[in-house]
C-alpha cells in the first residue's frame, strides 16, 4: 500500500475482513505500530536486549527503513500539509472575542455530510474564549 495513509490501510485491511490482535478491527494506530515494529525485519526487542535476525523477517530491510523514513517526514509535516481541504483564511482572520487567530476545521455528521468551518485557536486550544464557530465557504 505504497503512499497510502494510515487509516487507508486500516479501512482495506477490515474492508477484506482480516482482523488484528484479540479480532479486533484494525485503526491507523494499528497501522503505525506494525510500520514502527522491528520484529517485522527479524529484530527481537524488549527492555533489556535486542537481537538482531533473532527471528524469521517477513519485511525487506531497506523496504522497512524506506518506511521509517517516511513516518519520521510525516511527523515534521504541518497540519495544513496533510489537511484534506484547504482552508485558505487559515491565520487570516481573527477571532472578535480574543483577538486569536481562527483555523480551519471540519466534522463529519452522521448522515455522513462533511461541515468545514473556522474555530478560534484559543477556544480550540485552551477553552477561554465563547467565540463560536464560523462557517465560509472556501
Amino acid at each position: 500500500m505504497n503512499g497510502k495513509r494510515n487509516i487507508d490501510i486500516a479501512d482495506a485491511l477490515n474492508k477484506a475482513g482480516l482482523r488484528g490482535q484479540l479480532c479486533n478491527k484494525f485503526n491507523s494506530a494499528h497501522i503505525h505500530e506494525i510500520i514502527i515494529n522491528e520484529k517485522y525485519i527479524g529484530t527481537y526487542k524488549s527492555i533489556h536486549i535486542c537481537v538482531e535476525d533473532a527471528i524469521p523477517a517477513i519485511i525487506d530491510k531497506k523496504l522497512w527503513e524506506r518506511a521509517q523514513a517516511k513516518t519520521q517526514e510525516n511527523k515534521k509535516r504541518g497540519g495544513a500539509a496533510k489537511a484534506i481541504y484547504n482552508y485558505i483564511l487559515s491565520g487570516e482572520i481573527i477571532c472578535g472575542e480574543c483577538g486569536m487567530a481562527m483555523g480551519g476545521n471540519s466534522s463529519r455528521k452522521s448522515n455522513g455530510n462533511i461541515y468545514t468551518y473556522y474555530r478560534c485557536k484559543r477556544r480550540q486550544d485552551y477553552k477561554d474564549c465563547d467565540k463560536k464557530i464560523s462557517r465560509f465557504q472556501t
